[in-house]
């Protein structure tokens, strides 16, 4: 299965951790986290070995997890170096950009992080850590755009 955690400032760590220790000894199960910094942790929330556990070693369990901030620079370090994948996008706060120059590979998002220069407006950039390659991802067509191409298509599919 597949399990979004909707994580809240206030929630008990404890309960977090007897989740997070079921998922891990069930095994297949993925995890979506939206707003991860909020995970318990060792940065005065609470030590959490189980979410270590599942950072470092979760993939030979089958245990994929999909982590989401805002704010980088409240994300432990596992998050960063135990991911295959890392997309960034615009980055307001400097010492968000300097985390993610500590922590991601630092070549591919040289040009877009360097000083005060940060990604344009719906920007992103995609690296894939196995293969060591980065492309910068360009905003999505609008709504109404997307809309009409799929009417495009459906006329399309009528017709033949």
């Amino acid at each position: 299965g597949m399990y979004r955690l909707h994580l809240n400032p206030f929630d008990d760590p404890d309960i977090i951790k007897s989740f997070l220790g079921k998922v891990w000894s069930n095994g297949d199960t993925g995890l979506y986290f939206d707003e991860v910094y909020m995970l318990p942790d060792s940065r005065a929330r609470s030590e959490n070995q189980v979410l270590r556990a599942l950072y470092t070693t979760g993939r030979s369990r089958r245990i994929p997890m999909m982590c989401l901030s805002q704010r980088p620079v409240d994300v432990i370090r596992y998050n960063f170096s135990e991911a295959s994948h890392h997309v960034v996008f615009r980055l307001n706060d400097e010492l968000d950009r300097k985390i993610v120059r500590g922590r991601v590979p630092y070549t591919p998002f040289e040009q877009a992080f360097s000083g005060e220069t940060n990604l344009p407006k719906y920007h992103s950039f995609w690296y894939d850590v196995q293969r060591d390659l980065s492309f910068e991802m360009l905003p999505g067509p609008s709504e109404d755009v997307l809309m009409e191409m799929f009417e495009q298509v459906e006329k399309v599919q009528k017709w033949t």
